[in-house]
């Protein structure tokens, strides 16, 4: 933001001139056309900016995804339970499971856990960038906590293609492993 004291002292001062002056007293002050003060916010507050807004549009999606999901989740046990009879209600079952599988419910209940940790990466890459144009030494100091939690997360997200039976895995796995056949 633009300091808004500086607009107030360009106001101030133009007033005063206009008061100075006979002949542009009578002249009224249109305050939000009058005066320029030039501001332009810098490259690296945009950056902070995009990085942090798209952090909570990404987290307030993973929040009502979630919700969803838990809705839809007890509408499918709801209607597959409904039915007394043990053939109808293994019909029922069976017709919603497929819808399941037509829509592709997994991948949405997949991609949750992914837009959560995009969130939280996109957050941290935003508050070293901020911390950069603030405080160099706390930049520094965070950047490098933050590479290192990375760093282990790479290497979590990679483990399982280094070690076949690897309980470990992130939600960037699979799409690492897609990504690294592509080039290979």
């Amino acid at each position: 933001q633009a300091d808004p004291n500086i607009a107030v002292i360009t106001l101030l001062s133009r007033i005063s001139q206009q008061l100075e002056n006979s002949t542009q007293a009578s002249q009224t002050i249109n305050a939000s056309s009058s005066f320029d003060t030039g501001f332009s916010p810098p490259t690296s507050s945009v950056i902070v900016n995009c990085l942090w807004v798209t952090s909570l549009v990404l987290s307030l999606t993973c929040a009502l995804s979630a919700t969803l999901l838990q809705q839809w989740s007890r509408r499918y046990r709801r209607v597959s339970q409904s039915q007394s009879d043990l053939r109808q209600r293994s019909r029922m079952r069976t017709h919603l499971w497929e819808g399941v599988e037509t829509f592709g419910m997994n991948g949405v209940v997949e991609s949750i856990p992914l837009l959560l940790h995009s969130s939280v990466i996109l957050c941290c890459i935003g508050l070293v960038v901020y911390l950069f144009s603030a405080e160099t030494v706390i930049a520094v100091v965070v950047l490098s906590i933050i590479s290192a939690c990375g760093a282990a997360y790479i290497f979590v997200s990679i483990h399982p293609y280094i070690y076949s039976n690897s309980p470990f895995q992130t939600p960037f796995t699979k799409p690492l492993y897609h990504a690294l056949r592509l080039v290979s």
